[in-house]
């Protein structure tokens, strides 16, 4: 994949294939454009909050990238000023954009507004993915399994649709199934980042699953709060009960006392973790910061 292709709804584009990639592709579902640079500095945090409201929304609508410095002729029949520049198109046509920085909750509503009143009916399996998810979160994991499964059954191409099914799974702690759910993943699914976010939380579980009573661990830790070993079987039953923040600011804990211990476990656990929250938890992303900031200062 190339820089900004980082799932099925996201891939760069050019001059010589904007009739498919935009034109076309939009006239199945809206297209938004990005016209950007390298050197752009408001492009840097335009760029990412687009992915971020596109992958939120990864059967509605898609993201093309475009690098103006290598692809500047769409961009001057578009009469692209400055940059960012950006462009929505439904059935063949731009319908609505904007020029300059937004803050991500500006992105998040434009993105909304145009699969509002540009985007694909609903066929019934986005309503069915919604009250999966709603299953999930009230830990109905049995449920929300056999409505993923379903789900699956009608449309093999939902990244959506495995994820939740992989994170019912383990919150049946049924590593095997969660497993061979996600090798039944199609191949051009694979790079999409929920399920890159899915496969590494199987990998995290299985880590998870042979620790102790957290509340026993928290007691043992108070008593022995030296102790770098118990303050990681802390944080992985931190993990193991979805206690996220906590769980970070255990592992940063670590990584800031003694980052090389046992040969950087803490870090390797930590990037780990961040990679199963995947990139659109907000928690994920205040942890990759945190983490950033300690490495590099």
């Amino acid at each position: 994949m190339t820089q900004h292709e980082t799932s099925v709804s996201i891939k760069d584009g050019s001059d010589e294939t904007f009739m498919t990639d935009v034109i076309e592709a939009s006239k199945q579902i809206p297209v938004v454009v990005d016209f950007w640079a390298p050197w752009c500095g408001p492009c840097k945090t335009l760029g990412p909050a687009l992915e971020v409201a596109i992958n939120e929304n990864p059967k509605k609508i898609r993201l093309i990238k475009i690098d103006i410095d290598k692809n500047p002729s769409m961009a001057g029949q578009l009469r692209v000023q400055s940059i960012p520049a950006v462009f929505a198109f439904s059935k063949g046509q731009p319908v609505d954009g904007f020029m300059g920085a937004q803050t991500p909750s500006q992105v998040k509503d434009f993105v909304k507004k145009i699969i509002d009143e540009h985007g694909p009916e609903d066929d019934g399996l986005t309503t069915a993915i919604e009250s999966a998810n709603e299953m999930l979160q009230a830990k109905d994991y049995l449920g929300a399994t056999e409505v993923f499964k379903a789900i699956i059954e009608e449309d093999k191409n939902l990244p959506d649709a495995y994820t939740g099914l992989i994170k019912s799974l383990l919150g049946e702690k049924n590593i095997n199934a969660a497993k061979s759910a996600s090798n039944e993943i199609p191949p051009n699914l694979k790079n999409d980042t929920l399920i890159k976010a899915a496969i590494a939380q199987i990998n995290v579980t299985e880590q998870t699953l042979s620790v102790g009573n957290l509340e026993d661990l928290r007691e043992k830790f108070r008593k022995s709060p030296n102790d770098i070993n118990l303050e990681f079987d802390l944080a992985l039953a931190l993990i193991s009960e979805e206690q996220n923040t906590e769980a970070i600011s255990t592992l940063l804990h670590i990584i800031a006392a003694e980052a090389d211990w046992s040969d950087g476990k803490a870090k390797t656990q930590l990037i780990d973790f961040l990679d199963a929250l995947g990139p659109t938890n907000e928690t994920g992303r205040a942890g990759r910061r945190k983490l950033s900031s300690l490495m590099f200062s």
